[in-house]
C-alpha cells in the first residue's frame, strides 16, 4: 500500500489539524451521504491522514497498519478523482486499498468492489427519531422505561467533566475483551476525541444517575447530517443509549442522523434495525 514517501512525491500534504475541518466540510457540502467519516472520527481513528485538491476534488489518503488507505474523492469531479487515483496506483506499481464507498460511488466509480456489512451505516430522519413517532414504538417503550427508571441529569461534555467521561468507558471496558475492539483502543481513541474538542468539531453528553456517570454520547453535526461515532453506557440501564440518542438529536437542526455502523456486533445490528432506519448505507471496498 502507499507509504508517506509516495505519497509526499505526490504532492500530498498532512491534513491540517487545525483547517482540517474545514477543508473537509467544504468538500462535502451538498453531499448525499457521508457516511460516517466525519472530520471528528478521521482525526480520533487516524492519526496523519494525506490530503490533495486538485481540480474541483478532495483526495485524502488514511494510515492503516498495512499502508495509507485511499477515501473515496470527494467534491464536484468525482470521476476525475478516481481516474486520478487509478493514475497514481499505475505510477506506485503494487497494490493500492481504496475503501469506505458507498454503493452508489462503487458503481459510479468502474471498479471492482467488495462489500463489507460490518461498516454499514444506519441513517435515520432526525425530525421522525426526535418526535419518536409510530416508527419508533420499541425504542419508544426503551426511552420511556428509562425516563421512570432514572431522573437523567444530562451536561455538555468539556474538560470539566472529562474524568467522568473516562468513568463510563472504563465501566463499559471490565466486562469486554480488548480483541472485540474493531480498531484502535476504545480508550486511545476517546482521548483523541476529547483532547481535540477544541478543533475537532465533536460535541457531547455526559449522562448521570444521582452523581454517577452512566453515559456518553459524542456526536458531530456536519453540514447535512448529524453523527454519532462514539456512545458507551451502562449495561444496567435499558433505554440510556436511546435516551442519548433522541436527546442529542434534539439539540440540532440536520435533516438525517447518522447512527453509525454495527462493527459485525449481532446485538448492535439488532439494537440498530430496531430504530427501522431510514435507510442503511453498506461501505465498499477495493484493492487496485
Amino acid at each position: 500500500a502507499m507509504t508517506e514517501q509516495q505519497l509526499s512525491a505526490a504532492g500530498f500534504t498532512p491534513l491540517p489539524q487545525i483547517g482540517g475541518r474545514a477543508i473537509l466540510e467544504e468538500y462535502q457540502r451538498g453531499t448525499n451521504r457521508i457516511l460516517d467519516l466525519c472530520y471528528g472520527a478521521l482525526d480520533a481513528y487516524w492519526d496523519r491522514p494525506y490530503c490533495k485538491q486538485e481540480n474541483g476534488s478532495l483526495q485524502i489518503f488514511v494510515n492503516e497498519p498495512e499502508g495509507y488507505l485511499a477515501l473515496p474523492p470527494t467534491g464536484g469531479d468525482f470521476h476525475g478523482g478516481i481516474a486520478r487515483l487509478q493514475k497514481l496506483f499505475r505510477a506506485a506499481g503494487e497494490p493500492i486499498y481504496a475503501g469506505y464507498f458507498t454503493a452508489e460511488q462503487a458503481q459510479a466509480s468502474g471498479l471492482a468492489m467488495d462489500c463489507d456489512e460490518r461498516f454499514g451505516d444506519y441513517i435515520c430522519k432526525r425530525e421522525e427519531l426526535t418526535a419518536l413517532t409510530w416508527k419508533y414504538k420499541h425504542k419508544t417503550a426503551d426511552y420511556n422505561a428509562f425516563v421512570r427508571m432514572v431522573s437523567p441529569r444530562a451536561v455538555p461534555v468539556s474538560p470539566a467533566v472529562f474524568e467522568d467521561c473516562r468513568a463510563v468507558l472504563s465501566n463499559w471496558c471490565a466486562n469486554r475483551n480488548c480483541a472485540d475492539c474493531l480498531f484502535l483502543c476504545e480508550k486511545d481513541v476517546l482521548e483523541r476525541y476529547l483532547l481535540h474538542m477544541e478543533h475537532n468539531g465533536m460535541r457531547g453528553l455526559l449522562v448521570y444517575d444521582g452523581k454517577m456517570p452512566i453515559g456518553l454520547l459524542l456526536y458531530y453535526e456536519a453540514p447535512n447530517m448529524l453523527f454519532y461515532p462514539f456512545c458507551k453506557t451502562d449495561k444496567r440501564y435499558n433505554g440510556l443509549s436511546v435516551w442519548l440518542y433522541v436527546e442529542a438529536a434534539r439539540t440540532c437542526a440536520s435533516e438525517y442522523v447518522n447512527l453509525g455502523s454495527d462493527g459485525g456486533i449481532a446485538g448492535l445490528k439488532r439494537f440498530k434495525d430496531k430504530f427501522r432506519p431510514y435507510e442503511k448505507v453498506n461501505k465498499f471496498f477495493t484493492k487496485l
